[in-house]
């Protein structure tokens, strides 16, 4: 059984939205615990398109990188914590905290996903806390994960900040999230946050606006700016579906750069599985890194 730990998630409570935490913990229990209630389900689960997309953008990293991920690694906004039972099993991998704020499923959900996952639950640590708060593995850690999480974070500034903290020198923030244009107005992004999410009832079990459950809707320039604020440096990568770029392939990502230092690179998802078709998952692919 992997080890639990308790970072006092309710520190950081001016960063938390109220209600949000339960509304985590409903998202848990009727969306994701189900798939993992035999073996079947989480098979479905672990080997859907969006799991897999996402599992192609670690290994897209691991070009940039140049290495294998390896050492400490923390994923955040953990939930399932599907990602930190895959990156267990990476044979260069010494530790992993998955941090998560909803006690539901760090309690009931987490293990089972970890069996289902063959992770090696020894080198796995359970962790209860806020992702904008974890001071007890400052300068400690390799590699921070961020899969459609830091979108929920209410303040990206505290956020990017506290991985900055967290990071050892020279080490790396990877997040794969949903963005927005940088056109995108400030008007239409309030709209987006105000309007309701027409899932919520199987979700949640009751209508909600995103905002509620700290949707929001970032724009690039926007996780560049708080990343390049907090003192790490940035490559954004959007996934376009559209388009054939000169970049659509691996070449982008083993050059670690951007054209001219002054646009981001735009990539067709050309790694992709077929059947997906357009589908694009996360149309970010955000790499910071703590400099040296």
């Amino acid at each position: 059984m992997s080890e639990v730990l308790i970072w006092e998630p309710e520190a950081d409570h001016e960063n938390i939205r109220e209600g949000a935490q339960d509304l985590q913990s409903e998202l848990h229990r009727r969306v994701y615990e189900p798939y993992f209630a035999n073996e079947g389900a989480a098979k479905s689960f672990l080997e859907s398109p969006r799991t897999y997309w996402r599992k192609k953008v670690l290994e897209k990293f691991e070009l940039f990188k140049g290495s294998p991920i390896s050492g400490v690694v923390m994923e955040i906004g953990a939930g399932t914590a599907w990602c930190a039972a895959y990156l267990s099993r990476r044979p260069l991998v010494e530790r992993v905290f998955a941090v998560e704020y909803d006690r539901y499923a760090l309690e009931h959900l987490m293990p089972k996903v970890f069996q289902h996952s063959n992770a090696r639950e020894e080198i796995i640590a359970r962790v209860f806390g806020s992702y904008n708060h974890m001071p007890q593995v400052h300068n400690r850690v390799d590699l921070i994960v961020s899969i459609g999480a830091i979108h929920h974070s209410e303040n990206l500034y505290a956020t990017m900040s506290e991985a900055y903290k967290v990071l050892k020198p020279g080490g790396y923030f990877l997040a794969t999230e949903p963005c927005e244009p940088n056109t995108l107005s400030v008007s239409a992004q309030i709209a987006k946050g105000e309007s309701e999410d027409p899932a919520g009832l199987q979700k949640y079990g009751r209508q909600i606006k995103h905002k509620e459950n700290s949707d929001h809707y970032y724009r690039v320039c926007e996780f560049e700016a708080a990343a390049y604020r907090a003192g790490l440096d940035v490559w954004a990568y959007v996934f376009d579906s559209s388009g054939s770029w000169w970049n659509s392939s691996d070449r982008a990502f083993v050059r670690r750069k951007v054209y001219n230092g002054y646009s981001n690179i735009v990539l067709r998802p050309y790694f992709a599985r077929r059947s997906e078709g357009k589908r694009v998952f996360d149309r970010l692919m955000l790499i910071a890194q703590r400099p040296l």
